[in-house]
């Protein structure tokens, strides 16, 4: 990998973590001038053109099989439909920043998951090892929020693990039954339904 190469990979990564980080604070301005469902589905057109687009320009194209539609259909629910409704209506009550840290717990419910559906993806000591330092460093991230008790954040809260099993569940099941379909055509698709 040339130098050149190395720093556009470097720019396109910072990109994504501040697109992708800075969702949540943008879906905690949104959700005090409209309502939750109105901002998952601006978010969702918003995404379906820029994919539309991206796929314009690369040539893709949309499967031509029927029977991916019916995966994609469940990993759309999956990873789109159900964990932007939960996280919208669940930043209504807690913090941007929090809400943010609980969605970091989606590969801990990934290496469960996978483990359970997926024949190659044991449950290895690396991966306990992983799984218990993962949960002990949410736990560290939280443990102000926990400190201070159970309050009127706990629906928020619980809706942002369950967007996070959401979108581990996604992709387990994106793994075992979707074949033959771009990853861009895939997202195009998900965000399309």
């Amino acid at each position: 990998m040339t130098r050149r190469n190395a720093q556009l990979d470097w720019l396109i990564f910072a990109a994504l973590g501040i697109a992708w980080g800075s969702s949540y604070l943008f879906i905690k301005i949104g959700v005090e001038t409209l309502t939750p469902f109105t901002l998952v589905a601006a978010r969702l057109a918003i995404g379906t053109a820029v994919l539309a687009l991206a796929m314009r320009v690369t040539g893709q194209r949309l499967p031509r099989h029927r029977s991916a539609y019916a995966h994609l259909l469940v990993v759309a629910l999956l990873g789109v439909v159900i964990p932007f409704s939960l996280i919208t209506w669940g930043e209504q009550s807690i913090d941007s920043a929090l809400a943010a840290i609980l969605n970091g717990t989606v590969p801990l419910f990934a290496i469960v998951l996978a483990a359970l559906v997926l024949a190659d993806e044991p449950m290895t000591i690396n991966r306990v090892a992983g799984l218990l330092l993962g949960f002990v460093g949410v736990v560290a991230l939280v443990a102000p929020e926990l400190r201070s008790g159970f309050n009127a954040g706990l629906g928020g809260e619980m809706a942002l693990i369950l967007a996070a099993v959401a979108y581990a569940a996604s992709g387990v099941y994106a793994r075992w039954k979707v074949r033959e379909v771009s990853a861009l055509g895939s997202a195009q698709l998900e965000i399309g339904f």
